[in-house]
């Protein structure tokens, strides 16, 4: 069997809210579809109340939950209604297996990088990763940090937080 251990691999899809264009992780390992408070806040998701505070992410660690959003994503010709937790601990945006249950029939063609939802047109996968990934800690509270000096800090880690800053060198 030929291995392709050079081949990127294409794991996300593209869907549409409204106007918006959203590259979104396809993850059976995620119990629950997920999304960062700055992907809702960008693209205008209303956010409502959720009975799950927090989450267990892969690290044993929690993941806390602001709510949830309940929207329609357009993913190739399909109008898919979605149930996603949105927290202020994550970047991005995964659609998991609470998703993908959700649709009944779900094909994953991963030789030609393509899915299907419910015997419809197949969608292609797409490549999602940056090209120098950076870490986002935030201060959970304000902190003056004197010039030429440090301060220790109360601070957490976004989960799945890399952002691309620039191409490498």
């Amino acid at each position: 069997m030929k291995r392709y251990v050079d081949k990127p691999e294409k794991t996300c899809i593209r869907v549409k809210y409204h106007h918006y264009k959203l590259s979104a992780l396809i993850d059976a390992g995620s119990d629950v579809s997920i999304a960062g408070e700055d992907v809702a806040q960008n693209v205008g998701w209303p956010i409502y109340a959720h009975h799950t505070k927090e989450v267990s992410v892969a690290n044993q660690e929690t993941m806390i939950i602001s709510g949830v959003a309940r929207i329609s994503l357009k993913i190739g010709k399909h109008q898919i209604e979605a149930e996603i937790l949105i927290s202020p601990d994550f970047e991005g945006l995964i659609l998991g297996y609470d998703w993908l249950h959700r649709q009944g029939s779900f094909e994953w063609d991963f030789f030609e990088e393509r899915i299907r939802l419910v015997r419809g047109n197949w969608v292609s996968m797409w490549e999602d990763e940056p090209l120098i990934k950076v870490r986002r800690i935030v201060a959970t509270k304000d902190v003056v940090v004197p010039a030429r000096s440090q301060v220790a800090a109360t601070a957490r880690m976004l989960h799945n937080a890399w952002s691309c800053m620039t191409a490498p060198a």
